[in-house]
């Protein structure tokens, strides 16, 4: 759609398809298999359950042994803005809790035989 290689400029090729230009650029991030075992997980969550809400959903998950929710970077958050702590100690708190869930995770998914 967009030759890069052509001598016209990527911005008048981007307005002449009608697209902008930050799309151009954009290059997509690969979905990691745990995520789209989640998202498939949630959308067969909200068939079987179409009443279920978001907390509901999250608890549901959470029994399953997914991890989700705000509780990792929800109280660092929180004091961070009621300013009681500084950027360094609310990114060092954010990152010690989320090494955690990751050092947890990888055990219980050792436990399970699954680890990588």
């Amino acid at each position: 759609m967009i030759d890069r290689t052509h001598a016209l400029p990527i911005t008048r090729h981007a307005a002449l398809v009608n697209v902008s230009r930050g799309s151009v650029y954009y290059v997509n991030d690969p979905i990691s298999d745990d995520d789209l075992k989640l998202m498939r997980r949630i959308d067969e969550l909200h068939l079987e359950l179409p009443f279920a809400g978001a907390r509901m959903l999250r608890d549901l998950l959470r029994a399953e042994g997914f991890a989700v929710g705000r509780t990792i970077f929800g109280e660092a958050a929180r004091a961070w803005f009621r300013g009681e702590l500084d950027d360094a100690a609310a990114v060092a708190t954010m990152a010690s809790r989320y090494q955690r869930l990751c050092d947890l995770w990888d055990k219980a998914r050792a436990g399970k035989g699954d680890a990588a």
